[in-house]
């Protein structure tokens, strides 16, 4: 489900180079010294998969928090060159990507539009800025974008927000199934098992149908079992809606923002975590062609959920 983490870094190391040349990036040595470390390191852990999603995204926040954006980048962006203003959007376009970092991304939309005034901005384009903007949870703003680029097909949801939370959130559709709630998310006493899946991951898919049809299992775990899709572009109120119709045995929610959830350490689908009571016991990652339904059993066990 994810890029390539390697060639993703080469592209962030370009990244750094493009904006080095165009006066965004600091120019003090130290500095540059210190980024090129940072990527130099997280390289070397990725050539040994000792790197995981949540990591390597931090690494590229570093990387953005180094770089000297200015306050008024519009203006700026008149004086840059067509194709260095393509370079631009894709660099903001992976970094988006990966982060969903809300300065970032309005940042990402600022883009667009200077894109758009030189008539460089494709239809894809628009869907993707706006894939993005719903992804970080800019709502109001995603609302604004669409306004202004009507063809884009994406459904808008309306968030119902109750604010003031305490604990994770996750959304919901309303019984009616035309907006999200956001509510919440407290592990409850005893077993329980989170799954982070996507109707988009057909590993996902494969791992659902196996584990509802394995010997009641999950019946027997019903409400003890839930599925939660990843913060990114593809899982939005119509793959929910979708999902749910199909499996109304096993409803999805969706995460608000995965940097609320310390106990989730990769987002990856799919990835099981087993918890007793709130506490992470046991966790795996992936569901091969043959599956891995011994795999989850044996989780199952360790937090008390079956005695198969």
């Amino acid at each position: 489900m994810k890029m390539n983490f390697f060639n993703t870094l080469l592209k962030v190391l370009l990244a750094v180079a493009i904006l080095g040349k165009l006066d965004f990036v600091h120019s003090k040595s130290s500095e540059i010294s210190y980024q090129n470390n940072i990527f130099l390191d997280a390289k070397e852990k990725i050539k040994r998969q000792d790197l995981v999603d949540y990591e390597f995204n931090a690494q590229l926040l570093i990387l953005y928090n180094n770089l000297s954006w200015p306050k008024t980048l519009p203006d700026l962006l008149g004086g840059v060159t067509d194709s260095e203003i393509s370079e631009i959007f894709s660099i903001l376009n992976l970094m988006t990507h990966h982060t969903n970092q809300v300065e970032l991304v309005r940042k990402f939309i600022s883009v667009s539009y200077e894109l758009e005034r030189r008539g460089s901005l494709s239809s894809n384009d628009e869907a993707v800025v706006l894939s993005e903007i719903v992804a970080a949870r800019l709502f109001d703003e995603a609302i604004d974008y669409k306004s202004n680029h009507p063809k884009i097909l994406q459904e808008i949801p309306v968030l119902i927000d109750a604010g003031n939370f305490k604990a994770p959130t996750i959304m919901e559709l309303t019984s009616d199934g035309k907006n999200l709630l956001r509510k919440e998310f407290i592990f409850p006493s005893g077993g329980f098992v989170v799954i982070v899946g996507s109707p988009f991951c057909h590993f996902s898919m494969n791992a659902m149908r196996v584990i509802m049809g394995d010997g009641g299992v999950a019946e027997k775990n019903s409400g003890k079992i839930r599925w939660i899709a990843p913060q990114d572009r593809s899982n939005n109120i119509s793959a929910l809606r979708n999902w749910n119709k199909l499996h109304p045995e096993t409803p999805l929610s969706i995460v608000y923002r995965a940097d609320d959830w310390p106990q989730l350490p990769s987002w990856e689908t799919p990835n099981f975590y087993f918890f007793n009571n709130g506490v992470l016991v046991d966790s795996f990652a992936g569901w091969p062609k043959e599956g891995r339904i011994d795999r989850f059993l044996e989780g199952l066990r360790a937090v008390g959920l079956t005695n198969k």
